[in-house]
């Protein structure tokens, strides 16, 4: 049995749709260059023969040797260079989390945390990222999304009849938990204003903040369908019919809760995720 969702930041919309049931970096920024100012050589001083000492016929004092002189023209500041075209950014490919394979992992919750995934994009002002991070999220067909976290719940499970009775339990319950984050990265250059480095920080740090949210709220959600599986008494005839209901009813309450996490955090705009 599978549980999955899928959610992410909305850039500036006040409504979200769920895909399924059941989401580091801020940016690193470089310092202006410095502009350095070349000062002239001073030029040496012209060196001159000294007067011969005269003796009964006076010699003619030689001409005192021509030393070349430096053009003297004023010394500029070097030019600054011109700021290069802003590069194009890549669509990344939509990843899903995989399966987890939970005959070997222990009776409870496993959860597993995939590295982050990221999409590099370009810009020295936020209108110009901000095109970029829509053209080169990843693409899931109906949505723009410009940060996602995704996650799969998997479940393992054996059964066991009370004795002298038609009641079974679940025995073994495995629940696997697989989160997935993919995020938008960004690095200042030379020529990107402060304004923008300071905003880009803000939203980069907001979208992490938002997107470990919904992470945690995933967890939370597993748990309890952890607890309930294990509480599961029923007639076996009915009792896989059983584990479904407890499924979608977490499955339902999780929905919710996503959804009560973007109304409160305005879609991560109350945490710094907007530009």
């Amino acid at each position: 049995m599978v549980i999955a969702g899928l959610f992410g930041v909305l850039w500036q919309q006040k409504t979200s749709q769920l895909v399924q049931a059941i989401s580091e970096l801020p940016a690193q920024t470089q310092p202006l260059a410095r502009q350095t100012t070349e000062t002239a050589t001073p030029t040496a001083p012209a060196q001159t023969a000294s007067q011969p000492a005269t003796t009964v016929a006076t010699a003619q004092p030689p001409q005192p040797a021509s030393v070349p002189t430096q053009p003297k023209h004023p010394q500029t500041a070097s030019a600054v260079k011109p700021a290069p075209a802003v590069p194009s950014c890549t669509r990344v490919a939509h990843v899903l989390p995989q399966p987890i394979d939970l005959i070997n992992r222990p009776d409870g919750l496993t959860h597993i945390i995939e590295p982050t995934l990221y999409f590099r994009v370009y810009g020295r002002d936020s209108r110009t990222i901000q095109q970029q991070i829509w053209r080169c999220s990843p693409d899931i067909g109906h949505r723009q999304l410009h940060a996602i976290s995704q996650s799969r719940i998997d479940l393992s499970y054996g059964q066991f009849q009370l004795p002298l009775s038609d009641t079974c339990k679940l025995t073994n319950v495995k629940v696997g938990l697989r989160t997935l984050m993919t995020l938008p990265t960004w690095q200042a250059d030379e020529w990107t204003p402060t304004a923008t480095k300071q905003a880009m920080n803000r939203f980069l740090s907001g979208i992490l903040v938002h997107e470990r949210g919904h992470g945690q709220i995933d967890r939370q959600y597993a748990e309890k369908l952890l607890h309930r599986l294990q509480a599961i008494q029923a007639p076996c005839a009915s009792l896989i019919s059983e584990v479904q209901m407890v499924a979608n009813q977490v499955q339902a309450e999780l929905r919710a809760a996503q959804q009560a996490y973007e109304l409160k955090t305005n879609y991560g705009a109350n945490q710094g995720a907007w530009l």
